[in-house]
């Protein structure tokens, strides 16, 4: 079976992430997939990889107003060409493409966050909300969305009354897995990771929905402070924001790193602010390599925890005082247990093989069905 992967870039993300374990976990002798971009590729694209394993990549290369004029005519070439049983997009342009001018097609569209809280904290409110009001139509046009989470399809269906299915994300356990102590002490001493302290590590955008300067305020009142260090991988608009908020020698701003794993390995505890999330990678990836991990009460965070309770702690979204209080509470629990429980969540439940199995099964539905 031929699966037709429409995309924007492969641009280092979350979702082209979550792309790349599907496409790699998917059983080769039963599907053969191809990536189509829109765009020309950022400067931190990960198509690298994907060629890496084997995996087609077509560029169209058009920019976003090109796009407006050649895009329908070049993807029809393609199609003509490849014949794709099945077109399978994310994101806002390929989701548009596909819904509108390739909707003969068997096809499918992953819906990666809810558009009325991703786009306004991201893009403003006012242009925010129009294309949430577009994706919500893109949406409801769709054959077959997928929302990458159970709380993120209730919400589609709670907030806008559409009812979709879901398919959970999953996480590459070849690259995110568990190390030994001694291996963890090695990796310390490799990345220049106090040895004798405990390690806090948050991974992700500095924007707002992310929220990390409540990470900031609260670590910095932890009573652990003087023996505990956090690190802050990523980088965005709040970047000089966050650094203002602390200039003592217990956090590290890291910006954009490739070896986020060799990180997560190295700390002992991840900790996420976010207002908004699908199925977050940065949880699921701590998780993978045994990592407690301390979430704000969204329901996605919620989600994951039901899976294994004594994987870490939940606080209430923008508490900073709560946050502070579990941070503590976190240093006192059995360190054994929550690391075990966090490595069964995703053996059991949330690995990318489960996910890929559970989209070929999709697949396979969507094209015996001849309407």
């Amino acid at each position: 079976m031929r699966i037709m992967y429409l995309v924007s870039t492969l641009g280092a993300s979350g979702p082209t992430n979550q792309l790349f374990n599907l496409v790699t976990n998917l059983d080769k002798k039963k599907y053969t997939p191809i990536i189509i971009t829109l765009s020309p590729e950022p400067s931190n694209t990960l198509i690298d990889e994907f060629i890496e394993k084997e995996i087609k990549v077509k560029s169209l290369s058009l920019s976003r107003l090109k796009g407006l004029f050649k895009a329908k005519k070049k993807l029809n070439q393609i199609i003509k060409a490849y014949k794709p049983d099945i077109i399978h997009s994310q994101g806002l342009r390929p989701d548009s493409l596909v819904t509108n001018y390739l909707n003969e097609y068997k096809n499918v569209i992953t819906l990666r966050n809810y558009p009325y809280e991703d786009y306004p904290m991201k893009y403003g409110n006012l242009l925010g909300n129009l294309m949430a009001m577009k994706h919500t139509r893109i949406i409801k046009k769709a054959k077959n969305p997928i929302a990458c989470s159970f709380a993120l399809k209730d919400k589609f269906k709670k907030k806008l009354n559409l009812t979709i299915n879901s398919i959970q994300n999953g996480v590459d356990e070849l690259k995110y897995y568990p190390v030994s102590n001694n291996e963890k002490i090695n990796l310390r001493k490799k990345l220049g990771i106090p040895l004798d302290k405990n390690i806090f590590i948050t991974v992700g955008s500095l924007i707002k929905r992310k929220a990390p300067q409540n990470i900031i305020k609260a670590f910095i009142n932890i009573k652990e402070i003087n023996n505990s260090f956090l690190y802050i991988i990523g980088e965005g608009p709040l970047t000089d924001e966050c650094k203002q908020l602390y200039t003592g020698k217990n956090i590290a701003f890291l910006g954009s790193i490739v070896n986020v794993n060799e990180y997560l390995q190295a700390s002992d505890i991840f900790i996420s602010a976010s207002r908004s999330e699908g199925l977050p990678n940065t949880v699921l990836e701590s998780l993978s390599v045994g990592l407690p991990v301390c979430l704000s009460d969204i329901k996605p965070h919620i989600e994951i925890l039901e899976l294994g309770e004594n994987a870490g702690t939940i606080f209430e979204t923008d508490n900073i005082k709560d946050l502070t209080n579990r941070l503590n509470k976190i240093l006192k629990k059995d360190y054994l247990k929550m690391r075990n429980s966090a490595i069964q969540i995703i053996n059991s439940h949330l690995s990318a093989k489960k996910m890929a199995s559970k989209y070929e099964l999709l697949y396979s539905d969507i094209n015996s069905n001849s309407t």
